[in-house]
């Protein structure tokens, strides 16, 4: 009995999820996408972005170094790629859930993994794991000295959720 191949998917269905990954990356890759579990594979979503590509929709190159193979990316993305390029004297500091799509250390980032379990944090330096919180410990990834202890422990704190107008009844 042989094994069947999976059917190659629809150019609509192609659109749109090539379409989901750019909006959501700016960049794409194959390393990138490692994660994502329910895409068409590799080889078809290749074929798509390099159609988009022929159609001036994104741009092809080497956007970000360390990653072999071919990369994809709108035009907007490349801006903010360069400006990185020289840091400027501020910094941005963003928390984001372990199971957010962003949560890519360890995959694009240099660093370890963190689980993408409910509660575990990350506290973001300008797009790099600065630490996390994981339970009740917090782990300093990455040592910095503009961002004092205190700042790291507050941007990892555990937000409440809001109490619904039906559990106040």
């Amino acid at each position: 009995m042989a094994l069947e191949q999976p059917a190659k998917p629809r150019q609509v269905d192609m659109e749109t999820v090539c379409s989901a990954l750019l909006r959501r990356y700016g960049v794409v890759f194959r390393a990138l996408l490692e994660r994502e579990s329910l895409l068409p594979p590799w080889r078809y979503v290749l074929g798509y972005l390099r159609r988009m590509e022929d159609r001036g929709e994104v741009l092809g190159g080497r956007f970000v170094d360390g990653f072999s193979g071919e990369q994809f990316a709108l035009a907007e993305a490349i801006g903010l790629l360069q400006r990185h390029v020289h840091p400027a004297e501020q910094y941005q500091l963003a928390t984001i859930s372990a199971a957010d799509p962003l949560n890519l250390g360890g995959i694009i980032t240099p660093g370890v993994r963190t689980a993408a379990l409910n509660g575990h944090r990350i506290l973001l330096r300008d797009g790099i794991p600065l630490a996390r919180i994981q339970g009740d410990d917090i782990e300093i990834l990455q040592p910095d000295t503009r961002v004092s202890f205190e700042q790291i422990q507050r941007r990892l704190a555990t937000v409440r959720p809001l109490r619904s107008a039906s559990a106040e009844r």
